[in-house]
């Protein structure tokens, strides 16, 4: 129960993410993350950290975002608790920070986040990589099938009716 280890619940469970609420925002996540990581192990506080580093993102949307967490934190709130509302990260991500929060080795968990991102990245690289081959073989015998369909049926259709010959069922349903 986490009001039973000194943080707070948070009211209500946020909502799932609107489709493409957090579309392109993944890379300046992670730089988000990842500089994070930098300034708190340097000895920042998290408000000064999450300042300096909202005033660094391109983004207008995900600016917004980390002005929503900077105003929480301000507010009271834990780090998780704020990044929790806004949905930008991840259930196990959010999980993790908590943690780090509250053993205080949120520096090394913040660390491993961006580890299991860079590992996930590269997962999906290769993923995309391993299914270009047979899909661009898929999609060439669809249109090959589509051709000969179109084309050349037809025509063996009228070749196949000019000999009066009793046709097998499969030759009779692939022509019509």
């Amino acid at each position: 129960n986490p009001t039973e280890r000194g943080g707070k619940k948070p009211d209500t469970k946020p909502k799932k993410p609107a489709p493409f609420a957090t579309f392109g925002l993944r890379e300046e996540t992670e730089y988000f993350l990842e500089n994070l990581s930098l300034l708190l192990s340097a000895g920042l506080d998290i408000l000064s950290a999450i300042d300096a580093l909202g005033r660094e993102i391109k983004s207008v949307r995900l600016r917004k975002i980390i002005a929503e967490v900077k105003t929480d934190v301000e507010n009271g709130s834990a780090l998780w608790q704020a990044f929790f509302k806004t949905r930008l990260l991840s259930e196990n991500v959010i999980s993790l920070i908590r943690i780090g929060e509250e053993s205080g080795r949120l520096v090394e968990n913040l660390r491993v986040i961006i580890i299991q991102q860079e590992k996930q990245r590269i997962f999906k690289s290769r993923v995309r990589s391993a299914m270009m081959y047979p899909s661009i073989v898929l999609g060439l015998a669809v249109i090959i099938g589509l051709g000969i369909a179109w084309f050349i049926l037809p025509r063996l259709a009228t070749v196949f009716a000019g000999l009066n010959v009793e046709l097998p069922l499969i030759t009779k349903i692939l022509i019509g």
